[in-house]
């Protein structure tokens, strides 16, 4: 092992990755591309975030990765189909820095 500053590791490999191993679409997936989809943009249109619809595909579709299956990101996937809806314009982190402020100013002045 190499260390680097810090008392950091360099490792290889992806050991502690969430990501599955195998970048294919498992074969006991029963759902298309187009029924992927189909579901992102269910999930779009009832004001979910991409980072959520991600998780509410592999938690309760078996779906690891939307980029295996559909060749593409859900994030392109919106863009292609034209639901860039408002919470979309912003990226995610400084959508919820923008929330915790206007959290922070509610406390402030009430």
């Amino acid at each position: 092992w190499r260390r680097l500053r810090c008392g950091v590791v360099c490792r290889k490999g992806i050991s502690s990755s969430a990501l599955p191993c195998k970048r294919i679409p498992p074969s006991l997936l029963k759902n298309a591309a187009s029924n992927v989809e189909e579901m992102i943009m269910k999930a779009a249109k009832m004001g979910q975030m991409s980072s959520q619809i991600g998780v509410v595909l592999r938690h309760q579709h078996g779906i690891p990765l939307v980029k295996s299956i559909a060749s593409s990101k859900i994030l392109h996937i919106l863009k292609a189909h034209g639901e860039i809806s408002p919470p979309y314009d912003t990226p995610t982190s400084i959508d919820c820095f923008m929330r915790s402020c206007a959290g922070l100013c509610c406390l402030i002045d009430g």
